[in-house]
């Protein structure tokens, strides 16, 4: 039970696998909101769920599916987009049902790009297997950037990894192993203005990192960086990076934090109650940060939320 403790937390096991999610709006964890430059808004991808599931676009405060967008669900994948709009995906980890009626998860290390069109799988080979990592499109390096996760299935294996990888004509390099600390339950994010690409969250990693297009440089120490799966997001609008949620102990708190380069301050202290796992992205069109889902280490959530600089929205139920 080690590696599902992990993942989701014991306390919200048996909720998640009860959360079959078939249609928008129910509750979900373990998706990724990304921002879509061709479709002008925000994308969900993935999340845990049995079965196919279609990219999902916020339309008016609502999600409505993109036809001929299935793939097979995905959980706690890696997922990015490119400036024309194009996704990648990376990894992640699958239900499969056994002969007993139980479930476990598996994952897998296959590396997906969607075109606008259809889905693809454009690479088996690179980064290992593994979920709980981050991933970033580098606008300045023209490169995407991977690092970290874990690898934890039910064939008993746990690795964490801290390897960096670029995904760069078509194919994967290992750029680095130095930097943080192998782990997962982390969080990216690119400061396009800078050109750096930070990084927080984990077990037992209390830094905030920056990748400079060549190497990791260990920064501040101190909140909100020891989060355990919090969400980041680059907020053009106001140049800065925010974090909303993970968890600190036993807790899930529920404030707003951003990052300038040079230290965090927190942004609000109400809004969106207190999670894990769940999805942020910036939606550059209406100039407003996104979030959805995720855990609270008692129930699995389905709430969409907007931040407006400093205040929070709930949209729709």
């Amino acid at each position: 039970m080690e590696w599902r403790e992990r993942q989701l937390g014991a306390t919200m096991l048996t909720l998640l696998l009860l959360a079959q999610v078939a249609t928008p709006g129910e509750p979900l964890a373990g998706a990724a909101l990304v921002y879509g430059p061709r479709e002008r808004c925000v994308l969900l991808v993935g999340g845990d769920a049995d079965g196919a599931r279609p990219l999902l676009r916020l339309d008016q405060g609502a999600w409505k599916p993109i036809p001929g967008s299935e793939l097979p669900s995905r959980s706690l994948a890696a997922v990015a987009a490119d400036a024309e709009g194009n996704l990648l995906l990376h990894g992640g980890s699958v239900r499969e049902r056994q002969a007993d009626g139980t479930t476990d998860y598996r994952v897998r290390g296959d590396t997906w790009r969607w075109d606008g069109k259809a889905w693809s799988c454009v690479a088996t080979d690179g980064p290992a297997p593994r979920d709980h990592h981050g991933m970033v499109f580098d606008a300045r390096h023209r490169t995407f950037l991977l690092f970290g996760g874990s690898d934890a299935d039910p064939d008993g294996r746990s690795v964490l990894y801290g390897d960096t990888w670029e995904w760069r004509d078509g194919r994967w390099e290992l750029v680095a192993e130095e930097g943080p600390r192998p782990g997962a339950h982390l969080a990216l994010a690119h400061d396009t203005v800078r050109g750096r690409t930070v990084l927080v969250g984990g077990r037992g990693d209390d830094r905030t990192w920056e990748w400079d297009g060549t190497s990791w440089q260990a920064l501040t120490r101190g909140p909100p960086a020891s989060r355990v799966s919090p969400r980041l997001a680059w907020d053009p609008k106001a140049q800065r990076v925010l974090l909303f949620g993970g968890s600190a102990g036993a807790s899930h708190p529920a404030d707003t934090w951003a990052w300038d380069g040079e230290r965090w301050s927190v942004v609000a202290t109400s809004g969106p109650p207190g999670r894990t796992v769940h999805a942020l992205a910036f939606d550059e069109a209406r100039g407003v940060a996104v979030l959805f889902g995720g855990a609270d280490g008692a129930s699995v959530l389905g709430d969409l939320w907007e931040l407006d600089g400093a205040r929070w929205t709930r949209l729709g139920r």
